[in-house]
């Protein structure tokens, strides 16, 4: 499901900033009269309402074309075992014990 919605919000979001980005850059052009600036606001409001009620459905297909060939393929990560710095530590020192009563042990007097 997480693909899914990660698809959306992306065709979501593509679909919004291409827009924005392009009235914006209409704005900041110098031969940009005022006239041309309200035409340009009410064309995204009239664009992002339009969205929201009729285009869903387009939007929605997009992501499902979107999430379907990317995420078919899940892979599983392979655990490895988690040896805590401590449980390191008293490894070593118990090896270097086994080693020392071992040496102890086995050389004569």
């Amino acid at each position: 499901m997480e693909a899914f919605e990660t698809a959306l919000l992306t065709a979501i979001w593509y679909k919004i900033l291409t827009r924005f980005n392009a009235t914006s850059l209409s704005l900041q052009k110098v031969e940009t009269d005022l006239l041309s600036v309200v035409k340009l606001y009410e064309s995204l409001i009239s664009f992002v309402s339009e969205m929201r009620q009729s285009q869903i459905d387009e939007i929605e297909d997009q992501a499902r074309a979107l999430a379907e060939p990317v995420y078919t393929e899940t892979t599983q990560r392979t655990k490895r075992e988690n040896i805590s710095l401590m449980n390191q530590l008293a490894l070593k020192l118990n090896l270097i014990h086994v080693r020392s009563s071992r040496w102890t042990i086995s050389t004569p007097y």
